[in-house]
């Protein structure tokens, strides 16, 4: 029977998993894929003079970076790949943020003797190309896990008779951050590029702990057996979910006439 969203907040564990699919959701954003996509010609128009370049990239890496994870999901399982691919993530970032920072200068200018100002990004090569480099690794392990696994395991948790308005609220809570990251370039002034990506990196740091804390594998795991796996997830077995009951091997009937 289908339930209604007021009698999914009455439900402690429901609310619980959709709490869970909603804050993974706000953390996906919160990495900072979109502005990076978004951003990035502008950020490395100014950094390599190749903004274009750059972009495309970094398309070409998150395209083929998604490949792998296609057989990737059910053989490392989706708690692990959000793990360490997260802290991939974090690292790619926190190298960025300060290879930006030691090999990049940032000159103020103000224009005509006006009181606008203007930034002028000078780095050496190298650094830009380094920076570009980091980034790309942030990208190609987003593709790898963080970009798929949280739509994924956000469907796996929810059951059927509240799956559609579950996932809904988890869509909004997705929209809504990414709403809010697209006013992150009025960041850059008051923090500086690099301050941009430190903030990124601990987002995606906090929401690897995310994930160690409170998502448990699904992998393997019956729909019928999510809520106990969620209710024995506590901090002392986080690291092993024991699978209640196997799947049924399929059973075929002939019928002879």
């Amino acid at each position: 029977n289908q339930i209604s969203i007021k009698e999914i907040f009455h439900q402690k564990q429901l609310l619980k998993r959709i709490i869970i699919g909603m804050s993974m959701h706000l953390f996906q954003q919160a990495t900072g894929i979109n502005p990076i996509f978004t951003f990035g010609g502008m950020i490395y128009e100014n950094i390599l003079g190749t903004g274009i370049i750059s972009l495309l990239i970094l398309s070409g890496v998150n395209l083929f970076s998604t490949i792998p994870a296609l057989f990737l999901f059910d053989r490392l399982g989706r708690r692990n790949l959000l793990i360490y691919s997260g802290l991939a993530m974090f690292i790619g970032h926190l190298f960025a943020a300060t290879v930006f920072y030691t090999g990049c200068d940032v000159i103020h200018e103000t224009i005509n003797n006006t009181m606008i100002n203007h930034d002028i990004v000078k780095c050496k090569t190298s650094s830009g190309i380094i920076m570009l480099i980091f980034t790309a690794i942030f990208v190609a392990f987003f593709a790898l896990s963080w970009g798929p696994i949280a739509w994924i395991y956000a469907a796996e948790i929810y059951p059927l008779n509240i799956r559609a308005r579950a996932m809904s609220l988890t869509t909004g809570s997705n929209w809504f951050m990414g709403i809010i990251m697209a006013y992150i370039l009025e960041l850059i002034a008051p923090l500086g590029i690099h301050g941009v990506f430190y903030l990124f990196s601990f987002l995606t740091f906090m929401a690897v702990i995310f994930v160690y804390l409170f998502c448990p594998e699904t992998k393997g795991i019956l729909l019928e057996d999510i809520e106990d796996v969620f209710d024995n997830f506590q901090l002392k077995n986080r690291k092993i979910i024991r699978i209640i009951r196997k799947p049924c091997q399929q059973t075929i009937i002939k019928t002879y006439l």
